[in-house]
């Protein structure tokens, strides 16, 4: 029993990361109130709310390009594409404790952040 114990525990410790247990496998993105107001958001093609709004994306997903659109009734709609980028403090810590989490972190994608991490928006009228 107490080798099993052991064993998930070194399993748990060597293949999670720094990244995803300090920070987890979503980011955020805060959007700003606009023009026009209560502007709906998108996120990945996906309906997520009204302007002002935190947007929560997957890590994972910006690997393969992310995209937020902001929409309005009688606007042009607005898409603003998701960068990844590398969150240095994560890297330094993951190397530090012996480089497998630095793998794991970037394999997992949970080492990067988003940019931009705010976004105004002012869609014109059609």
């Amino acid at each position: 029993m107490k080798t099993t114990i052991t064993a998930l525990v070194a399993a748990i410790l060597l293949l999670n990361s720094c990244a995803t247990i300090l920070d987890g496998n979503k980011t955020r993105i805060r959007v700003h109130q606009g023009v026009p107001a209560k502007a709906q958001v998108y996120s990945n093609g996906a309906f997520v709310g009204n302007a002002p709004a935190t947007v929560k994306v997957k890590k994972q997903s910006l690997k393969h390009g992310a995209t937020l659109e902001i929409k309005a009734e009688g606007y042009e709609s607005q898409t603003i594409k998701l960068y990844r980028k590398p969150r240095w403090g994560f890297v330094a810590l993951s190397f530090v404790s012996g480089g497998i989490p630095l793998i794991v972190d970037i394999l997992n994608g949970n080492i990067t952040g988003v940019r931009p991490k705010k976004v105004d928006y002012h869609l014109q009228k059609k």
